[in-house]
């Protein structure tokens, strides 16, 4: 590449968020290819057919700037005087201005309803200006009273013939943080995970409930699971939680079906047999989603109609769920859809496939099955949610959704199409990472006034106490793959941090929830800025940092007030750490040659044997858990960290993790249950290191 190209190649990238060289995992310099970045300028809009066109593109998109004369949103922070940047041609910044801010309805506080306000152009404060293409501009601070209320606002402002539009939010400048988590210890576990003594004896929200009181009675503030957002239900089942139909609604397979109103007269009348088999797969070691999926469908089916057919859908609850879940109908009818023209709606007929569904072209029993199951997840969660409970909630929000699903279907122009969100390459993926989901446009979302990311994180937060946003680089940046790329040849986009910093601390006081982010992996430095900035707690796993662990200057280091753990959902268990299963599964897939893998367990093999003399004691053989899960947990207790959560596969000693990344079909993945129902006892040494962990977090000696 010549410098000419290399200059024009990092000039149109820039002005369009795309960065067109990186740091990777090992501080080198990595640079994209030329035709990756035209790959993804072209799907951001830029007029790019090729290398010449890059000039032209720069100086169109400079112009594109200076020719919008107001920002399509503005995230203010509570308090402070709101300034919006004007940007004019400088014949034209003069004479007078009307603005007019229609503010969001809210219960309670001043400032609510129609604010108006006047200006002279010439009288507002200049703060900058620039001339492009022979034109001459100025940027004008319209100022706005500082009292507004915090929401989501509409402005409006009209200057001679013009008029102007924008999303005016108005956000607390850091997030909730008073759910009381800081000295305190939760639990995690996937709720698919969970045995029960019903049915399949596969988690539900009744199982949930359990998990709740079993945590608060032990002393935990908060017990933790994987999404449980809605999936596809079509069959063979994909169990990740992290493809989602739909981040806006929930898995019905999880409402705890004896509690449906009912129930008890439809078991009389025989309509739930397809229940009564799935005791037969209660000991199964892993999750059976085809069969769970199948009988599950068939009990919200005949209980969806005893309730429409007994006038249910005019009760004061179910009405509610419609005025608070606008979309729930729509998300009922779309998935009837598919049960109809199959899951990928690119290949429904129109006019379903441009986002209109004809009733007539549905069976409307499916749709009623969907709706109410919806309504069953939402009342149940409510009660779970609810703020004066012992012990919280604490639920991930994942990053994206399926291609195929209702949110790209529905909302289809915030998503960038023909490329897909992933990683690039770092010490566990040397080929990258391809994740399949397309990514949010950044543009796009903030022309929507951030309305869909609002929502994303308004469902998982209504009945939690805590929420994790899953890869929460998303923020600052993300790594786009075009269609047909390797996972390795992407280029970073970036997203306006700052103002979805501002929505999330919005939507966290509004639900009084708390937020973490996940930030693992190669994180620039802006990204824990930005957290420190708004409060948004840490991600610290001790899985990741063993070896520094085990040397002789080793400390328990986790960030301050972080979510810290001893692993994730991604990671495999402490004892599967110690027989090295982490490192067959990428020499297996092929992440590893023998020599590298070979050298890799002779340095983990040493670090255990250090922490063993460190901490005392050695593995026994079938005695659960690992020895060293509880000085880590003391540890963990000790140090800086918030809330200190405990995988439960830890405490019974699995060593297989829930999930393999990079892996599909071929592992068990989002499939493994707990050797025991979590009712049962602990083994004693799990019991003994939750008292240390106890005790390490109250201050005392573990």
């Amino acid at each position: 590449m010549t410098s000419e190209l290399a200059r024009a190649v990092e000039t149109t990238a820039a002005l369009y968020g795309v960065e067109a060289a990186w740091v990777d995992a090992d501080g080198q310099r990595r640079t994209a290819s030329t035709d990756v970045v035209l790959d993804i300028l072209e799907r951001l809009g830029a007029p790019v057919a090729d290398e010449g066109d890059l000039d032209d593109a720069a100086r169109l998109r400079r112009r594109a700037i200076w020719e919008r004369a107001c920002p399509p949103v503005r995230v203010v922070t509570e308090g402070e005087v709101p300034a919006i940047p004007l940007r004019l041609p400088a014949e034209r910044a003069h004479g007078p201005l009307r603005w007019t801010l229609v503010c969001e309805p809210v219960s309670e506080g001043r400032g609510a309803g129609l604010r108006r306000g006047t200006a002279r152009v010439e009288a507002l404060a200049l703060a900058g200006g620039s001339s492009v293409d022979g034109r001459s501009y100025e940027i004008r601070r319209l100022e706005l009273p500082a009292d507004l209320p915090r929401g989501y606002h509409r402005l409006t402002i009209r200057h001679g013939a013009m008029e102007l539009s924008s999303h005016m939010i108005v956000a607390p400048p850091r997030v909730f943080r008073g759910g009381g988590f800081d000295g305190r210890w939760g639990v995690f576990h996937p709720l698919y995970g969970l045995r029960d003594d019903r049915g399949a004896g596969v988690g539900d929200l009744r199982t949930l409930e359990g998990a709740l009181s079993w945590t608060a009675a032990r002393g935990g503030a908060a017990f933790g699971t994987t999404p449980l957002v809605a999936l596809f239900q079509d069959l063979p089942v994909d169990p990740s939680p992290y493809a989602p139909a739909s981040r806006l609604f929930w898995d019905d397979r999880y409402a705890d079906l004896a509690a449906a109103p009912g129930y008890a007269a439809a078991r009389a009348a025989g309509e739930l047999e397809a229940l009564d088999g799935l005791s037969a797969h209660r000991d199964d070691e892993f999750v059976p989603w085809d069969v769970l999926s199948k009988a599950r469908d068939r009990t919200l089916a005949a209980l969806a109609a005893r309730f429409f057919a007994g006038g249910g859908e005019r009760a004061d609850a179910f009405q509610r769920f419609l005025v608070e879940r606008p979309r729930a109908g729509d998300f009922a009818r779309f998935l009837a859809a598919g049960e109809v023209w199959g899951r990928d709606w690119r290949a429904w007929p129109e006019p379903a496939r441009s986002g209109r569904l004809a009733g007539e072209l549905l069976d409307e029993r499916r749709v009623r099955r969907h709706l109410f199951g919806q309504w069953l997840m939402s009342v149940q969660l409510a009660k779970l949610g609810a703020k004066d409970r012992t012990a919280a909630l604490y639920l991930d929000v994942p990053l994206g959704s399926h291609p195929d699903g209702y949110d790209v279907w529905r909302r289809r122009h915030l998503f960038a199409g023909g490329v897909a969100a992933g990683a690039p390459p770092d010490d566990f993926f040397r080929g990258g990472q391809n994740w399949g989901l397309p990514p949010l446009h950044p543009e796009r979302i903030r022309e929507d006034g951030f309305a869909y990311f609002a929502a994303t994180l308004r469902h998982a937060m209504r009945p939690a106490g805590l929420v994790r946003i899953d890869h929460v680089m998303q923020l600052h940046r993300l790594f786009w793959i075009p269609a047909g790329a390797a996972a390795a040849d992407g280029v970073y986009v970036r997203y306006p941090a700052d103002e979805l910093g501002g929505v999330v601390a919005l939507e966290s006081h509004r639900a009084a929830c708390e937020v973490a982010g996940e930030d693992l992996g190669t994180v620039p430095d802006a990204v824990r800025e930005l957290m420190d900035r708004r409060g948004i707690r840490r991600t610290g796993v001790l899985g990741f940092a063993l070896e520094e662990l085990a040397s002789d200057a080793g400390k328990m280091n986790v960030p301050a007030g972080s979510v810290a753990s001893t692993g994730t959902h991604d990671m495999v268990p402490l004892a599967g750490l110690r027989d090295a299963v982490d490192i067959d599964e990428r020499e297996a897939l092929g992440h590893l040659d023998g020599e590298e893998a070979a050298a890799l367990r002779a340095r983990r093999l040493a670090a255990f044997r250090r922490l063993d003399d460190r901490f005392g004691g050695a593995a026994s053989a079938g005695i659960a858990p690992d020895p060293l899960l509880a000085p880590l947990l003391a540890g963990l207790g000790a140090s800086a960290a918030g809330l200190v959560v405990v995988p439960l596969d830890d405490l019974y000693g699995v060593r297989d993790p829930q999930n393999v990344p990079g892996t599909g079909a071929e592992r068990p993945n989002w499939r493994r249950r707990l050797p025991a129902p979590l009712a049962g006892d602990l083994p004693p040494r799990s019991e003994e290191a939750l008292a240390g962990l106890r005790a390490a977090r109250d201050g005392g000696e573990p």
